[in-house]
């Protein structure tokens, strides 16, 4: 991934966000430990002769973190079931790597090559002694927002993409302007991380150049005429939904924060977002719980979380969330995702 790096950005040798580290160990517990923090719980093992020599150099913005590791022997690392919510973009930066999402599985043995774990199949992956990867962690909620202020319209269900980066030059792009990325916060992330603006400049960055580059089962919509823009009580309505989703929100509550009529709001909604200001709730209130679900631990109950999102009859609720994620709540979380 950053073999595109500007020359003479970065010293020869040198680490990927070598101003950045967070682990440097030789104990494969406490590298397991702190690259889990930063990334999604998992079990790593040693497969073979080597001495471990873990580093973990990372950098959390807001809803995307970017960070480099390596472990110094071969391993192999299972997730403890789904990647949780988030999306998972793996780089490898030298060495070789083999990686499974769901049924697929991937051989990498080239710098630049690169897969994306998505946030509701299970994953595992098998590293050379000198295998390195750059990460790039993205909130799932956030890009599900960010795709859904893109086309004016809900995603409806989870974002897939296919898993094997592409061998387009959009994706050689991306990765290339990802490595500029890298670079830059080696160099100047104090600047970076002191300004809101560019942090959310750049996120946006992230999310867009991914959604746009490599190839994923909502294309068909980034593709399609954009449509007419929102009218502003809408987006006063949605944003009231997005923000304070547990206030107990009825649709008269939202026309009288937009400065709109009842009927007036709901007409707006059907042509501009295709469904009504309570089903748009509903979809909010949708996310919370999976994430909740996927973030829950041992005392974590379906029949719990559903209740605090005002989901009272359970059936219902619980076709709604198989309609949208594909799974059953009880499984997202068994699996943790």
């Amino acid at each position: 991934m950053v073999s595109d790096q500007p020359a003479g950005r970065r010293r020869h040798g040198t680490e990927p966000l070598s101003r950045h580290v967070v682990l440097a160990s030789g104990d494969l517990d406490e590298a397991r430990r702190g690259i889990g923090n930063v990334f999604v719980p998992h079990q790593v093992d040693v497969a073979g002769p080597g001495v471990v020599a873990a580093r973990l150099h990372a950098v959390q913005l807001d809803r995307v973190t970017f960070a480099y590791s390596r472990y110094g022997a071969p391993v192999e690392i299972g997730g403890l079931g789904a990647m949780g919510p988030c999306y998972h973009l793996n780089v490898l930066h030298r060495g070789a790597v083999r990686s499974w999402r769901g049924r697929d599985e991937v051989d990498q043995s080239r710098r630049g090559e690169g897969v994306v774990f998505t946030p509701d199949e299970g994953w595992r992956m098998s590293w050379g002694s000198d295998c390195a990867q750059v990460a790039v962690r993205i909130d799932q909620q956030a890009l599900h927002r960010h795709f859904e202020r893109t086309v004016g319209r809900p995603s409806g269900r989870s974002i897939v993409f296919r898993f094997a980066l592409d061998e387009s030059p959009a994706v050689r792009s991306f990765v290339s302007l990802l490595s500029s990325i890298v670079t830059e916060l080696d160099t100047t992330a104090e600047s970076w991380l002191s300004s809101r603006l560019m942090v959310a400049q750049v996120e946006d960055f992230v999310m867009s150049g991914l959604l746009a580059a490599q190839p994923h089962d909502h294309c068909d919509a980034l593709a399609a005429p954009p449509g007419p823009s929102r009218p502003r009580h809408v987006r006063r309505a949605m944003d009231l939904m997005v923000e304070r989703p547990d206030d107990p929100l009825t649709t008269t509550d939202l026309a009288d924060a937009a400065g709109v009529s009842v009927r007036t709001l709901q007409a707006a909604f059907h042509s501009h977002v295709g469904m009504s200001p309570m089903e748009f709730l509903r979809d909010v209130r949708l996310e919370r719980v999976h994430r909740e679900l996927a973030d829950g631990g041992a005392h974590t109950t379906v029949t719990a979380v559903a209740l605090r999102w005002g989901f009272g009859h359970l059936g219902r609720f619980a076709v709604a969330y198989r309609r949208k994620y594909g799974r059953s709540p009880s499984d997202t979380l068994r699996s943790g995702g």
